[in-house]
């Protein structure tokens, strides 16, 4: 009875090992990807979408015409927000940064460590949601 629970712990932990691999291997190769990804232009993308538009919708010239100066504008105009926001979140990471060292210059080091243990458990909570959603796609 006590080998068969041995033997089944041992499929457990090697089951294990190979999808831990297998989720780590999976993150790498969705970093490179995304890292790998080309950034294209506002104007290829308003072109990419105008021709999908016309092929979906069977646009005539002139609605393409005016459809592909409202895309590129769009293009143009959302390029700008992800550009202000990259800034912004810069901005506010060093907020984030500056006011976290200026509490923890105030608190004693048994504060401090209670202060860490929240973070950490916070950090665990969001991984243990990621993992649910990655599950669920």
């Amino acid at each position: 009875m006590q080998k068969l629970k041995l033997e089944q712990m041992k499929h457990l932990l090697v089951t294990l090992l190979i999808a831990g691999f297998g989720l780590g291997v999976q993150a790498q190769e969705d970093k490179k990807e995304k890292e790998d990804r080309v950034k294209i232009s506002p104007e290829e993308r308003a072109e990419r979408h105008t021709k999908k538009m016309t092929e979906t919708l069977k646009l005539d010239e002139k609605q393409v015409s005016e459809v592909s100066k409202i895309n590129l504008e769009h293009a143009q105009k959302m390029e700008a927000y992800h550009t202000k926001m990259k800034a912004l979140k810069k901005e506010m990471k060093a907020e984030r940064l500056k006011t976290k060292e200026q509490i923890d210059a105030l608190l004693t080091d048994e504060q401090k460590k209670i202060v860490e243990e929240k973070r950490d458990e916070k950090k665990q909570k969001k991984m243990e949601r990621r993992q649910c959603c990655e599950k669920c796609k």
